[in-house]
């Protein structure tokens, strides 16, 4: 069948508009999870979210997350290969981040002005983190990625619920829980993308200690939850239930990934992005009855 060169290039308009929308939909999904964790840690604090701290931290994670769909393009075009298509898009994705950035900036200015310090968090670790320095990227070293990440996640998590209640013990139950469940679902998602990361030399766990021995050391991370939970007991009692449902939840899905043979990359956006919304969920069930 002949195809000619209008056709063509037609074709090619709609793949790269695919891979656009996509990839907007994909970073709105995982700010969606930044707006249920912080969320469920005003609620571990003891009080109802400020709606505006929730925008603020919805428009900061989805312009860091959309940010790094171009600027890991190295590694992520192995692992996905729709991303080539998101290189004719560099400039608009460049023009969200700014948008949305500055609008995360001004809205957490008008909560409390430190609140521009704390939404700063994660826009150097994604800095670090992606962007090459003088032969240096976060993203390269061993845990690196694991760790500034869940660091962010963290830091923001507990942070902002801090600046309306200074409980240094929720403080801590809620960046160690967040910090815990970041590494976990972090190393999941190394597997997913294993492939790509050793090719671009990129030392993950998976790639370093191999699929066997990072299954287990995902359990034993699942595993320090429990340990957590009799340290901040007293902490998140009125929510022990989702608590104990999380921590078995992670129980399945680990076994689950780490046992399936090519499980489709959307079931880890449904099962591991998106768990932080049920469980957000569920905590307004409670917070209803």
């Amino acid at each position: 069948m002949n195809i000619t060169k209008a056709e063509l290039e037609r074709s090619l308009h709609r793949t790269s508009e695919r891979a656009l929308y996509s990839s907007l939909f994909s970073s709105i999904n995982v700010a969606l999870s930044c707006v249920a964790v912080l969320y469920i840690s005003f609620s571990f604090f003891g009080f109802q979210p400020n709606i505006y701290v929730l925008v603020s931290g919805f428009m900061a994670t989805f312009s860091i997350y959309l940010l790094n769909t171009v600027t890991d393009f190295k590694e992520d075009i192995i692992n996905n290969p729709q991303k080539a298509e998101l290189i004719s898009h560099r400039k608009k994705i460049y023009i969200f981040f700014i948008v949305s950035y500055t609008t995360s900036l001004f809205v957490g200015y008008l909560v409390k002005p430190v609140c521009v310090l704390i939404l700063l968090i994660p826009l150097l670790v994604g800095i670090f983190y992606s962007i090459e320095i003088k032969d240096f990227r976060l993203k390269n070293v061993f845990l690196g990625k694991n760790v500034s990440i869940s660091f962010s996640w963290a830091m923001d998590a507990s942070l902002f619920p801090f600046l309306f209640q200074k409980n240094i013990i929720s403080f801590f139950a809620v960046f160690s829980f967040i910090f815990l469940k970041g590494m976990i679902n972090t190393i999941l998602f190394d597997l997913r993308d294993i492939r790509g990361d050793a090719i671009a030399n990129i030392k993950t766990i998976p790639v370093v200690i191999g699929k066997k021995m990072t299954t287990l050391l995902l359990i034993l991370l699942n595993s320090l939850l429990i340990i957590w939970l009799f340290f901040f007991f007293n902490v998140i009692l009125p929510y022990l239930v989702i608590v104990l449902l999380c921590i078995a939840y992670g129980y399945i899905y680990i076994l689950f990934f780490t046992l399936s043979k090519n499980p489709p990359s959307y079931l880890y956006s449904i099962l591991v992005d998106d768990e932080w919304l049920w469980w957000m969920f569920l905590i307004m069930f409670i917070q209803m009855i």
